[in-house]
């Protein structure tokens, strides 16, 4: 069929996100506070059963770029998110180069039939260990291969 013929159901959803660039506290986005509301505003998102229950959720690097988010983080919290709600994740990285090694990392993690709670526990301990200096943004894939390598 010719594109203009193919019909595709889909939904378009919104996040706020929160910005992080030029805020003297960019760390904050590992607290606890903050990893919570920006899961809870994914899961509100995503939890929705259009166009089909199932139906996969289309994303990419949402709060970052402008907004200073680290890809890492935002990127495993969506996943969190999404597959709460039992949505397969289809997420469009726009060739960042700070989204190297995410598809391998989260190949590695589905392999490893991890739960969304064991997942975000982790995701939850890397973030309580960060501290206001640190630099953190292109850690967190490495601390999950190291945690669950076995």
């Amino acid at each position: 069929k010719q594109w203009y013929q193919r019909r595709v159901a889909i939904t378009a959803g919104a996040m706020d996100a929160t910005r992080f660039r030029g805020d003297k506290d960019h760390m904050r986005q590992y607290s606890e506070a903050v990893i919570l509301r920006e899961l809870n505003k994914a899961h509100v998102a995503f939890n929705h059963e259009y166009p089909a229950p199932g139906a996969p959720v289309a994303t990419g690097n949402w709060g970052c770029g402008a907004f200073g988010g680290h890809i890492q983080l935002k990127s495993m919290l969506q996943w969190i998110a999404a597959s709460a709600c039992s949505r397969p994740v289809t997420y469009f990285t726009f060739k960042d180069p700070n989204c190297s090694g995410m598809e391998e990392t989260t190949r590695f993690l589905k392999e490893k039939n991890l739960t969304v709670g064991r997942l975000f526990e982790e995701v939850r301990l890397f973030a309580a260990q960060i501290e206001p200096q640190d630099k953190p943004k292109d850690e967190l894939f490495q601390h999950l291969w190291a945690t669950f390598k076995d």
